[in-house]
């Protein structure tokens, strides 16, 4: 039987992001807050149990498939699972690339999700994780809920049961930015490690504070502050009555948290003309995959 599902695979902003010291395998130790947002990438899939093995992409971005998240969700499930199948999915963007969104690793993570629905569930929810972590650090995350604390490399997870109440204004800078040359550039300046909030205050501070009382920051932002672009940016928000803002991942989009609506949306009419800009909500709840 060929199944069908449609997904949308949400984006996500690092409300807190402390980049810690790197370790023998060469990642980073962080400190993070993932927040799932309404900026989604939509997957049109089609898995053929039956078929002789293989997966096609269209996304109109990844030049070779074997680069694509995605190619490499399918080819980790099909040998941890140890089924051969076919997989198509068209991608239409919503996420921008290089932008510190996530857009790559969700696309991924639904994949692995879908696929082993698909199959019954042939895989633990422990060993999907351990795959989604090896797609990517922030990967796993979105096998989670929306709302959680990270450690580790981002693959170390602590749900946080919050109902946020605000609204998100993403402004993606021009300039994409590639995360290993991002973390090089920290290490070579001196910019990991460093005093920041622990893991209790991260989360009783996103749980109980005002986005303006957060002591949040984002570790990456010290590259940017010779950045015309990224200047004007944080202005502009500043100019438009910003609650909190910040750099998520290690950019190149930055965001504004507003909690008044009005506030947002004034942002948002200013920005759009000069901008690549999206007025967003978090996420309470992860989007459900249907399958046909």
């Amino acid at each position: 039987m060929i199944h069908h599902a449609t997904i949308l695979a949400p984006s996500k902003i690092n409300i807190h992001l402390h980049v810690l010291d790197k370790r023998a395998d060469g990642y980073h130790n962080l400190m993070t807050l993932f927040q799932m947002v309404s900026l989604y990438d939509e997957l049109l899939c089609t898995v053929e149990p039956e078929g002789r093995g293989g997966c096609s992409i269209e996304n109109g971005v990844t030049a070779r498939v074997e680069d694509d998240l995605i190619y490499k969700a399918w080819l980790a499930f099909s040998k941890a699972s140890g089924m051969e199948f076919s997989l198509r999915v068209r991608v239409n963007k919503g996420i921008p690339i290089q932008a510190g969104l996530g857009g790559g690793s969700s696309d991924g993570a639904a994949v692995l999700e879908l696929l082993n629905a698909v199959f019954g569930h042939p895989l633990s929810g422990e060993k999907l994780l351990a795959l989604a972590g090896k797609l990517g650090s922030d990967a796993a995350f979105f096998l989670n809920s929306p709302s959680a604390y990270a450690e580790g490399r981002g693959e170390i997870l602590t749900h946080i049961d919050v109902a946020p109440k605000f609204w998100v204004l993403i402004i993606n800078l021009p300039t994409p930015m590639n995360t290993t040359l991002a973390y090089r550039l920290l290490d070579e300046n001196g910019y990991t490690n460093g005093a920041g909030p622990g893991r209790e205050e991260i989360i009783r501070s996103y749980r109980e504070k005002r986005p303006s009382e957060w002591p949040f920051f984002n570790s990456f932002a010290r590259l940017y502050r010779k950045d015309p672009a990224y200047a004007s940016v944080i202005e502009e928000l500043r100019l438009g009555g910003v609650d909190f803002f910040s750099l998520t991942g290690s950019g190149s989009a930055v965001f504004g948290v507003f909690q008044d609506r009005k506030k947002a949306v004034e942002a948002y009419d200013a920005a759009a003309g000069r901008h690549q800009v999206w007025l967003v909500e978090p996420l309470e709840l992860k989007p459900v995959t249907v399958l046909q």
